[in-house]
């Protein structure tokens, strides 16, 4: 065996570690920028919230607890919604970001964050959509049932005086799962 070169432990481990390192670092840290990039815009989707619907309005301490930053999450990566919904929620936030940074929205109290918003959704009727739909979903994470992760303690149904009726859904006959068995059976027409 005189053409293999003799190499030591270490000096094989050292560079195993060095290519490791070298493959597994940028996604790693892609993954790092787009979970911050996410979660600033958790931020500014709370933020937006607070000022349609400040936090002594609902029964939770805030929306992050109502919730929320979840059911958008799941929201827009649910192929079942239509993009044009999705498109609208996102391009109004990025409209709404663009116009708040130049404002000095985050330098306001909150009654300066709402006047900025009902300021801002006046200009344009694309904006008032934009809110109309955003609302929506903020009443949906205030009375949906529990299960999908919303209305935590059923606050928002004691906090309307809400009979919820019986039988509440499971787990298999919850929207999520029926969609899901819809999805994959034939729809015959006749």
């Amino acid at each position: 065996m005189r053409g293999i070169p003799k190499i030591s432990r270490r000096r094989f481990i050292r560079w195993l570690g060095a290519g490791t390192l070298w493959w597994t670092l940028p996604p790693f840290l892609h993954a790092c920028r787009s979970s911050e990039q996410e979660d600033q815009s958790i931020r500014w989707w709370l933020a937006v919230a607070e000022a349609a619907c400040p936090p002594d309005h609902i029964p939770w301490r805030d929306w992050k607890e109502a919730g929320l930053p979840g059911y958008l999450q799941d929201y827009l990566s649910d192929p079942r919604v239509p993009e044009r919904s999705k498109r609208l929620l996102r391009r109004g936030l990025a409209a709404f970001r663009a116009r708040a940074r130049e404002a000095g929205f985050w330098q306001t109290d909150a009654s300066g964050r709402e006047r900025f918003l009902k300021a801002y959704i006046q200009d344009r009727p694309q904006r008032e959509q934009w809110l109309a739909r955003f609302q929506t979903l903020l009443f949906e994470v205030c009375f949906l049932d529990p299960l999908y992760g919303v209305n935590r303690d059923m606050k928002g149904w004691r906090w309307t005086d809400h009979y919820y009726g019986r039988p509440r859904p499971d787990r298999e006959t919850s929207y999520r799962a029926l969609a899901a068995k819809w999805n994959r059976s034939e729809v015959h027409r006749s």
